[in-house]
């Protein structure tokens, strides 16, 4: 069969090379591959689809098996199942083979709650409502390490010091902008384990815990935010706080009604309404959404490299073997 090198812009299919040949993906609203096309425009394949996935009608020379929401990675099995990520979908009964992970957040087996024409589930995970969110959406896998890497009082760190200080040998780490979190309770406020004014008064961990703040870029051990670990905090869409106005990058949280998080999503260029309507888009329905950072300092590190992005005073970490 050979190699078959594929085109990735934004997430999604755009080409593939298989040898000398090269085709362009044309997907529709949900990212099902709707045509293929060489080099001179000219259409080589065309694909329709039955609502949960069923190849309706094929013309087809190429043999793509990213057909029905091909373009964001599923992938069509041999025996008519859809590969997406963390599930196999059986397309003729509209169900998956095995229950949500986030269950009861999500409905079990039916997928796309009943409404394939406007909602999708690529990852296997969550159902997401068809729009044009750009976002990054970052979930830690089970038995991934999360942590939160707090710099010395008053002073700010960089994301490839919060990864070295927190990193083990043989680790592969991401790390994000913590964003609001502080030293003190807000009162009436549940969202928010502390007061996003900093530097202030003591910083104290869900354990209670005090943060001995003598040792710079010291990991708060006892503050993770994985599920049945700790907590994650920040504050909700609703209630921005000193966040900055406009269209900025912003990194949000999805968290189950107790704090645990599912996923951190950054989304880029988005007032606060839009972060809001983006969120609701991108996590499980029954989920809490919380933002994580107002403005400039939002960003994503995975290099452990001393310099690498913009100072902030904390970050969260994950790390995987």
């Amino acid at each position: 069969m050979g190699t078959v090198r594929y085109t990735i812009l934004d997430g999604q299919i755009v080409a593939e090379k298989r040898g000398a040949s090269r085709k362009f993906y044309a997907s529709d609203a949900l990212g099902s591959t709707v045509a293929l096309y060489d080099n001179t425009q000219t259409k080589t394949d065309s694909f329709t689809y039955w609502p949960y996935g069923e190849t309706r009608t094929s013309t087809s020379s190429t043999g793509t098996r990213f057909k029905y929401i091909g373009t964001l990675g599923c992938r069509t099995q041999l025996d008519g199942g859809i590969y997406m990520r963390a599930r196999v979908l059986q397309p003729h009964e509209g169900r998956w083979t095995t229950p949500d992970p986030f269950w009861p957040l999500e409905v079990a087996y039916e997928y796309s709650n009943g409404s394939p024409a406007t909602w999708t589930d690529a990852s296997g995970l969550w159902t997401k409502k068809t729009g044009h969110c750009k976002a990054t959406i970052i979930t830690p896998g089970k038995g991934d390490r999360t942590g939160v890497v707090v710099g010395h009082r008053g002073n700010m760190i960089r994301g490839g010091t919060a990864i070295s200080a927190f990193r083990r040998p043989g680790e592969n780490c991401i790390a994000v902008n913590g964003g609001f979190f502080g030293p003190k309770p807000v009162p009436g406020d549940d969202y928010v384990l502390g007061n996003p004014s900093w530097p202030s008064g003591d910083v104290i961990d869900c354990k209670g815990n005090k943060y001995d703040d003598s040792q710079p870029n010291k990991p708060i051990e006892h503050m993770p935010v994985i599920t049945g670990a700790g907590r994650i905090t920040g504050r909700p869409p609703s209630k921005p706080g000193g966040a900055s106005k406009g269209q900025v990058t912003r990194t949000g949280a999805c968290t189950d009604d107790r704090g645990n998080l599912i996923s951190m999503v950054v989304i880029p260029g988005v007032d606060f309404d839009q972060f809001e309507k983006c969120m609701k888009q991108i996590c499980p329905k029954k989920s809490k959404i919380v933002l994580l950072d107002g403005g400039g300092s939002s960003q994503i590190v995975t290099n452990p490299n001393h310099n690498s992005g913009r100072p902030i005073h904390n970050w969260i970490v994950i790390c995987s073997d």
